[in-house]
């Protein structure tokens, strides 16, 4: 593996009561979103696969086409959008991988459909405000842009 996939690290994603740990990578992209830690999102569903959110703060981007995706990957499209996917697809967008949930079974069930508030934090920290916080992320219309709007969060 290169450099910038590399695990490097673990992040812990509250959904509710749920709890999951994810592997991150280690590239500049995940540097800059670990400075945002804690973090909690208001997340919306797109397509019946993924669930995402804009951040507030443009992240460093290498963004490659992954060909296809992985329930559980978190990643970044473009450079403000966060995108975890609970159902597999394949894809032809290029997003910058963030890391993976490293056990997702019922992750699908859990989301449901629908905004989710999904809180971000290292592991050992808390993030499991109910609430978006300090609006370091606000939904994305999608009906905005006009074509389909994909953001993985992968952390490995």
């Amino acid at each position: 593996m290169s450099a910038n996939n590399t695990s490097t690290g673990l992040l812990q994603l509250t959904i509710g009561s749920s709890v999951f740990t994810a592997s991150i990578l280690d590239n500049p992209t995940v540097s800059a979103f670990r400075s945002l830690l804690p973090l909690n999102l208001r997340m919306s569903d797109l397509n019946g696969n993924e669930k995402h959110a804009d951040l507030s703060t443009a992240l460093p981007t290498a963004a490659t086409d992954p060909g296809s995706i992985r329930a559980g990957d978190l990643m970044l499209y473009g450079s403000r959008t966060l995108v975890l996917w609970y159902e597999d697809y394949s894809t032809t967008y290029k997003y910058t991988r963030i890391g993976a949930i490293e056990d997702f079974g019922g992750l699908a069930a859990i989301v449901g459909e629908g905004q989710i508030d999904v809180g971000f934090a290292t592991e050992g920290s808390s993030a499991s405000s109910p609430e978006p916080s300090n609006n370091r992320a606000s939904s994305v219309d999608v009906s905005t842009y006009g074509w389909p709007l994909m953001v993985f969060l992968c952390i490995v």
